[in-house]
């Protein structure tokens, strides 16, 4: 129940338009460490240096990351789940750009949906090293998580970012243009995000499973997230239908 989840309030969040209800939500991974750095990006409270010159808050003398980005529910990697943001309020989790092929090719993404970050890194990046690297700091971000896990075949997904997936050098950190290799999924979280889920469909009966879609469906162009671990079939058998 949601009167269960801790309610960590993000500053990052606008109203909703007039008369607008939540009709969907959008599934991401964070591509980011780990729960509490998560909420405290969100939240706006984590440290900067004083030399930033952009992009901060002062409080009590000290400057803090402005993240300006939010998503109403943070699903750790031990299934610990917190909201940050009213579900009658727009979180800044998906921006306004059009949705092709998913959702009906609206926009205006924040308005309309609830937005879910769960834990994880997302893509690897194998070195030549024999190590894997994470994309914080242009891939050079040792990754020290469960052991990787390769796409499943079916996965072919193109890498159409440049600036996420190159270094810092500007050569291409997957050549072929597929990612191969994937922080997995927790059954922990991934049954966390169930619940959640199914929260949220009994709370808004006009979200249907057509309307519950990750970032990477959405926003094809951009994102790759929740990625090709994500058991989409699972989770659906167990909100229900429609």
């Amino acid at each position: 129940m949601v009167d269960q989840i801790p309610f960590i309030p993000s500053p990052n969040y606008s109203k909703r338009p007039t008369g607008v209800q939540p009709g969907g939500v959008v599934l991401h991974t964070t591509a980011g460490g780990s729960y509490t750095s998560t909420i405290g990006w969100f939240a706006n409270t984590i440290q900067a240096p004083a030399s930033l010159g952009s992009g901060f808050v002062v409080r009590n003398g000290k400057k803090y990351y402005a993240s300006q980005a939010s998503a109403h529910y943070v699903v750790g990697r031990k299934g610990e789940v917190a909201q940050m943001v009213d579900e009658a309020d727009a979180a800044w989790h998906a921006g306004s750009r059009e949705t092709v092929p998913a959702m009906n090719g609206k926009s205006n993404l924040n308005a309309w949906t609830i937005g879910i970050e769960v834990c994880n890194w997302g893509p690897l990046y194998l070195h030549t090293d024999g190590k894997f690297y994470t994309e914080l700091a242009a891939w050079t971000n040792p990754y020290y998580g469960p052991t990787p896990v390769e796409k499943p075949t079916w996965y072919q997904a193109v890498v159409q970012t440049p600036r996420s997936f190159t270094h810092k050098n500007g050569t291409a950190v997957f050549p072929n243009g597929v990612v191969t290799y994937w922080e997995p999924i927790t059954p922990e979280q991934f049954q966390a995000t169930c619940e959640l889920i199914k929260g949220i469909k009994a709370r808004h009966p006009q979200i249907t499973n057509d309307w519950i879609q990750g970032h990477e469906k959405v926003e094809p162009s951009r994102k790759l997230d929740p990625g090709p671990l994500w058991d989409w079939a699972t989770m659906f058998n167990f909100v229900g239908q429609p």
